[in-house]
């Protein structure tokens, strides 16, 4: 048996941990920055690292002439909800956000682990956020059991009290108060495509 034998990784050997992938669902006015400072502070108590991929950068990944308006939120949503649609709609895929999504992850795993088709050990991708059930349902098809979906959402009440935000009289709150139930029903039924099969708690994966 030669030196490079000797090495190689047997099959049977036991992995250091999984690569995760955590796609946050919710509606606009929902916290989930306040979601994923959770979720990233448990994953580092069981010694996985995080990576935080923000759906709304991927745009850097692709060329385009999309006008992307950032000074101020009200613009912000409008313009990013737009080019998003009109990017869905010129590749004719609903789950664009996902295909790009994972064209970061192998971004990330060149620096991670110098290769692109190289899987990360105890690593975790956070990926905030999706709206779209076809998105979910691309990222379960691509990474299996690897992927878990985190829905959030505020309930009418909490979402008809944003008057006391900062963004209370924009036009893209404003038109999100007025179709309140509209919203809620869409996001809950983006939470409620899941798997048959129950996901695994975290901790049980990377044990």
């Amino acid at each position: 048996m030669n030196q490079t034998d000797q090495t190689e990784r047997s099959p049977l050997d036991p992995i250091k941990g999984p690569e995760l992938v955590f796609g946050l669902v919710g509606p606009v006015g929902t916290d989930m920055k306040f979601i994923s400072k959770i979720l990233e502070h448990e994953l580092k108590v069981v010694s996985c690292d995080v990576t935080n991929i923000h759906v709304t950068d991927l745009f850097e990944l692709i060329n385009h002439d999309f006008k992307l308006d950032d000074s101020n939120l009200d613009r912000r949503y409008t313009t990013y909800i737009a080019a998003g649609n009109k990017l869905r709609g010129m590749l004719e895929r609903p789950d664009a956000f996902a295909l790009l999504s994972v064209a970061a992850i192998r971004k990330q795993r060149i620096n991670l682990t110098g290769d692109r088709n190289t899987p990360a050990t105890r690593h975790a991708y956070l990926l905030n956020q999706f709206k779209r059930p076809e998105e979910i349902q691309t990222l379960r098809r691509i990474y299996g059991r690897g992927f878990i979906q985190i829905s959030a959402y505020s309930s009418k009440g909490t979402f008809l009290r944003l008057p006391r935000k900062p963004l209370a009289n924009t036009p893209a709150l404003r038109e999100q108060r007025h179709n309140a139930k509209g919203w809620s029903d869409q996001g809950k039924a983006v939470a409620s495509n899941r798997q048959k099969t129950p996901t695994p708690p975290v901790r049980a994966l990377l044990r």
